[in-house]
């Protein structure tokens, strides 16, 4: 037989071949890594919104109004009509109420307001009261209440009484009274007030923390619908527009204002200025101060020459002062 031919077997290598997809997988990947790093070793950036403003240091306080007041009492007994507005600013000798004493003249005038209708005007100025009471209502301050009910009863008061001036002339020809009628004139001139607290007459000197703090403060509406005995307040009269504001200090802060005098002494100038602000009524001035101390508390003393028909009602006031004022950006 014929012998069979050999085979040889020759081993032929594997070609192997890339994976480009494992290759993209690895590079992303890398690359995620590389980005990861560099962003936590990089310096943070923040964003924030600015905006330029005054910078102080600011403390809330409470201050005393004063005013140059006097009550003025009522000569007769009687029911009263007045004939300015509270606020008003009357000359001597002019007429402010009249005085019924029998009560038949008021009797008549009550009878002829029943069929009284407000304006579309008068009633808009009740609304106002309402809307700056609930705009501005305190549950922790019980006298913003008590302003409200103030308010409100001395704008009801006052369109009533209105009415009344107007009706009088007419009724008094109507029904022939004129024996217990009286016209009583002012004085002085003044800006006319209805209120009574016990402060009137008061100077800065007599103020003690006390009076800041007392719980016993009460304010009378002097104007009302009842009869007044002779003697009684019939009502009140501010002279002049110069008042003084006497504010509570804590005693840092009475230190700080202290110092800031006594640099300013050295300074040579005449007075020390504070920066003071009624956010309330949105005012706010720079005005001279002297301070006072002693068993009575720590208080600072401004005198004023405006804005006090502002504060014709008010006794006590919120007072903002600002210390070490500079421009500069706020976050």
């Amino acid at each position: 037989m014929r012998e069979r031919r050999k085979k040889k077997v020759v081993p032929i290598r594997k070609v192997r071949s890339i994976n480009f997809g494992a290759g993209a997988f690895l590079g992303i990947f890398i690359y995620l890594v590389v980005c990861c790093i560099m962003y936590f070793n990089k310096p943070r950036i923040s964003i924030y919104e600015v905006e330029e403003k005054k910078l102080s240091d600011e403390y809330s306080c409470t201050g005393i109004v004063l005013r140059d007041e006097t009550l003025i009492n009522t000569e007769s007994s009687g029911y009263l009509n007045y004939y300015y507005a509270e606020g008003s600013k009357i000359g001597k000798n002019e007429v402010v109420y009249t005085v019924d004493e029998t009560g038949e003249l008021y009797n008549l005038l009550r009878t002829s307001n029943e069929k009284m209708s407000l304006s579309k005007s008068e009633r808009a100025l009740l609304w106002d009261n309402i809307s700056e009471f609930r705009n501005g209502y305190d549950s922790s301050e019980y006298s913003t209440v008590s302003d409200f009910t103030y308010n409100v009863e001395n704008t009801v008061l006052e369109l009533s009484s209105s009415t009344m001036s107007h009706n009088i002339d007419n009724i008094l020809k109507e029904n022939n009274i004129s024996g217990s009628y009286r016209k009583i004139s002012s004085d002085r001139s003044g800006i006319i007030a209805y209120t009574q607290d016990g402060y009137e007459g008061k100077k800065a000197k007599d103020i003690t923390t006390e009076d800041f703090h007392g719980n016993d403060y009460e304010k009378k509406m002097l104007r009302s619908q009842d009869k007044v005995e002779a003697g009684e307040p019939a009502y009140k009269m501010v002279t002049g527009e110069d008042w003084t504001l006497v504010i509570e200090l804590t005693e840092n802060l009475y230190q700080q204002l202290e110092t800031r005098r006594k640099e300013d002494k050295k300074k040579k100038q005449e007075y020390s200025y504070l920066n003071i602000s009624f956010s309330k009524e949105g005012i706010e001035l720079k005005k001279p101060y002297t301070l006072s101390k002693g068993n009575k508390g720590y208080f600072a003393i401004i005198e004023m020459s405006d804005y006090i028909v502002h504060f014709l009602d008010d006794r006590f006031v919120n007072v903002d002062i600002s210390l070490d004022s500079m421009e500069g950006l706020k976050i």
